[in-house]
């Protein structure tokens, strides 16, 4: 899945990728990258977005428990 960001500044980016690196646990229990898409889809993009986002790791989740 790609994600594009037209109104997301670099630096805020960077900026939020050295915070969560400083917290070595992730909010989700999910891959930092994924983390932040996460936190700037629900800030940038509509609902729907951020909710479709979650469904699809809330399945990973389940699926990753089945293993």
């Amino acid at each position: 899945m790609t994600i594009c960001f037209h109104s997301v500044d670099p630096a805020v980016l960077k900026r939020s990728r050295l915070a969560s690196r400083k917290s070595k646990r992730y909010k989700f229990g999910i891959p930092e990258p994924l983390e932040i898409t996460l936190m700037l889809l629900k800030k940038e993009k509509p609902k729907y977005i951020y909710e479709t986002m979650m469904d699809y790791h809330n399945q990973w989740q389940a699926s990753q428990k089945d293993i």
